[in-house]
């Protein structure tokens, strides 16, 4: 299997961070926010079909386990989905499995097993 990766700019405001991820015809905008701790990670997509593309939440989740906000180490368990932030700047999606019958064909033949990367400089 051929792993995927998708083009993401981020910026920092304090521990939150704004990942805009750009892939064919799906617009995610993917929200990750720590405090005390605790992260908080929603996904959402703009549908390009809609008239007023508004973004619409898919999952919000939150870290299983407390992590110093200072190593941007976050891992996730979205349900199927697991989200690994490292302090290096990589970010991979393992078991890609997002629940929504608009992507089922488009999730199962491309991002099997994909993940994306990122630059936080």
């Amino acid at each position: 299997m051929t792993t995927h990766f998708f083009n993401v700019k981020a910026s920092e405001n304090g521990t939150k961070f704004h990942l805009e991820i750009e892939e064919g015809l799906m617009y995610v905008l993917t929200t990750i926010s720590v405090l005390n701790g605790e992260c908080i990670v929603s996904f959402e997509i703009e549908d390009d079909e809609s008239d007023d593309n508004k973004m619409k939440e898919i999952y919000i989740a939150r870290l299983c386990k407390t992590i110093p906000t200072e190593l941007l180490h976050l891992e996730f368990d979205l349900q199927y989905v697991d989200f690994i932030v490292r302090g290096t700047g990589e970010v991979y999606f393992n078991g890609y499995n997002i629940i929504d019958p608009r992507f089922r064909d488009y999730k199962d033949e491309d991002i099997e097993e994909g993940g994306f990367e990122m630059n936080i400089k």
